[in-house]
């Protein structure tokens, strides 16, 4: 899971720098807003990287009862 998140950073991070790549200055307001929009979802993204390995005790109780439905569905058998 965090593989799959850092892999997301690295994207917005391209994705940033080719918008930098192409920063017109005649019109700063577009340019910048579009920088600024990729930047702040990169910082996100680290954010929620670091956060990963931090989460695991919080979602870990939910994780049984979602394989189980899961198991149920792939039986046949009808939710409760």
């Amino acid at each position: 899971m965090t593989l799959l998140f850092s892999i997301g950073f690295c994207i917005f991070s391209i994705l940033r720098l080719v918008e930098l790549k192409h920063y017109r200055t005649d019109n700063l307001t577009y340019s910048s807003s579009l920088t600024q929009i990729w930047t702040i979802l990169e910082l996100d993204m680290a954010i929620i990287c670091g956060s990963l390995l931090l989460m695991k005790p919080l979602v870990q109780p939910c994780m049984g009862t979602l394989r189980k439905g899961i198991t149920r569905l792939s039986r046949g058998e009808p939710p409760p």
